[in-house]
């Protein structure tokens, strides 16, 4: 079996453009992408034989694992869908227009048809494991979901899990 890591949130870097449509000062910006990140996640599986797929990104200007249909992103109605447009504490740090928002969602399709091909390709031959590596803050979580939270989250989705590797 063939071991995929994708870790989608380490990233602290953005486009220049980006900057374009900050309503914070980058300061602030500075901390809240830290604080948004998974910072360092990548380093703690870098002795692991896996394939390890990471954006170049921070998850501020597009979140790679929401959703881009927005009625479908729970995260959406709180300014966190694909693109940001507000922080865990509900302040508005971006703002912008269409044409930006083609170039985000270039990236994410850019993106994605990477993590296909690579997928495609493994499941031709081998099975595949994918595990999604995150951490998570109770602080920044609780703003929007219940906690207490555990130390470990082993989640799913409903449509692509062996029970068997699971349990």
């Amino acid at each position: 079996m063939k071991i995929l890591l994708h870790i989608p949130h380490t990233s602290l870097r953005v486009p220049k453009a980006f900057y374009k449509g900050l309503r914070i000062t980058k300061e602030e910006f500075r901390k809240y992408n830290l604080k948004m990140s998974d910072i360092y996640v990548d380093y703690l599986f870098s002795d692991i034989k896996a394939i390890k797929i990471k954006p170049k990104y921070s998850r501020l200007y597009c979140d790679i694992e929401k959703f881009k249909d927005n009625s479908k992103e729970f995260m959406f109605k709180y300014g966190q869908g694909v693109i940001y447009t507000h922080t865990y504490d509900g302040i508005l740090f971006h703002q912008h227009d269409d044409k930006y928002k083609n170039k985000v969602y270039k990236y994410y399709d850019k993106y994605h048809n990477r993590l296909d091909r690579i997928t495609k390709r493994i499941i031709k031959k081998d099975k595949l494991l994918i595990l999604d590596i995150h951490s998570y803050s109770d602080e920044l979580a609780i703003k929007h979901h219940n906690a207490p939270f555990p130390d470990i989250c082993i989640g799913v989705e409903k449509d692509y899990y062996d029970e068997e590797i699971l349990n």
